[in-house]
Formats: C-alpha cells, sequence, structure tokens
C-alpha cells in the first residue's frame, strides 16, 4: 500500500470533528482510524506512513482525471494560521519543510514550505461569498 490516499473527500476524524488527513494504525485500541493532524501526531503507532502503518488522504479533484489534484479548496471562513503566536488568517492548507500539513498565511507559507500547490504540497483556502438575498440585493 502507498503512503497517500486519494478521497473524493475528507472523513470525520475519529476522535474531534476536524477533516481527517490521515488514515493511520493508533496507539489505541480501536486500531486504525481516521485521524486530523493533531490527532495523528498524538495518537500514530507508527513515525512514518506506508504499508501497514497509515496513509496520508489527499482530496481528488472535483473535476478531471485522479492526477489532476485541486490547488484550491473553499472554506466558510479563513482559519487562522497555525504558527504559534501568529493571529493572521490562514491563506494555505500545506506541507511544511518538515513534511507536516499546516494551515499558514502568506508570509508563514512562503517561508515554511516550498511554495508549491497541488497534489501532495498543499492547497489555497478561498472563501466564497454567499449569495445576496432579495433584501441585501435591492439595499
Amino acid at each position: 500500500m502507498a503512503k497517500t490516499r486519494v478521497v473524493n473527500e475528507f472523513p470525520k476524524c475519529a476522535f474531534c470533528s476536524q477533516q481527517a488527513r490521515y488514515d493511520a494504525k493508533t496507539i489505541l485500541s480501536v486500531g486504525w482510524a481516521y485521524m486530523c493532524r493533531v490527532h495523528y501526531i498524538l495518537l500514530r503507532l507508527h513515525p512514518t506512513l506506508g504499508t501497514g502503518k497509515g496513509q496520508e488522504l489527499i482530496l481528488k479533484a472535483s473535476t478531471g482525471s485522479m492526477s489532476e489534484m485541486a490547488k484550491t479548496v473553499v472554506v466558510d471562513k479563513l482559519p487562522k494560521c497555525e504558527v504559534r503566536s501568529c493571529s493572521r488568517l490562514a491563506r494555505y492548507d500545506a506541507r511544511t519543510k518538515t513534511g507536516l500539513w499546516a494551515e499558514l498565511c502568506d508570509s508563514h507559507w512562503r517561508s515554511l514550505t516550498h511554495q508549491r500547490l497541488g497534489v501532495g504540497w498543499g492547497q489555497r483556502l478561498v472563501v466564497e461569498p454567499e449569495e445576496l438575498t432579495g433584501s441585501e440585493a435591492g439595499a
């Protein structure tokens, strides 16, 4: 089995309400579980991914072939940058140079990543504006 697996949508983490980014063996009696980044780091049985250890989940593009992966993802609102003591909004969900994934502001995306988007690299986070309702449209 590979170190990654393409999915149509991210499942929920088995331990919280976040999107799972990994399907891996845990140190708990539950065995395998879908896990967000935080729970993967805390609860993984093996320090690496691969056969019998776990896979990183990668989102399939909504259009195109399996190899054509999304470089942009639409979100309801932008999260905060996950770098400690940074209060800026994250614009990217990307793999850092250390191999871990994080939601990063523009500045930290430039300094902590290889500045690439796509399969195995990351996605730009975009907020899609809500459609105007009738009362707002006439105002």
